[in-house]
């Protein structure tokens, strides 16, 4: 398993690609929650609506609703892959250093 992996960090292209597609999405995801977000700030509801909006971060603000779920799951997402790459390039480094 050990070998396997090393031997997929030093394809580097194929890392480096992989990764970002994973950024890529991620940002996608968090632009999407910024979206949101907007979109209820923007957006009037009317007073007789006590909707269950099924949601851990959204509230109701006066007559906007306003919901920071998908914004949190894609700067996780962000967080996730940046760890992920410094903990690739710390392996490639520390490979590259028990060759020499």
């Amino acid at each position: 398993m050990r070998s396997d992996l090393r031997a997929l960090l030093e394809n580097v292209s194929l890392t480096t690609i992989g990764l970002g597609v994973a950024f890529g999405y991620a940002l996608v995801s968090f632009a999407t929650g910024v979206g949101q977000f907007v979109d209820g700030l923007l957006t009037h509801t009317s007073s007789s609506d006590d909707g269950d909006y099924g949601q851990a971060l959204t509230w109701r603000v006066g007559h906007r609703v306003l919901s920071l779920d998908t914004t949190l799951i894609g700067a996780v997402e962000i967080v996730v892959v940046l760890a992920v790459a410094y903990y690739v390039r710390r392996a490639g480094t520390s490979t590259a250093r028990a060759t020499t």
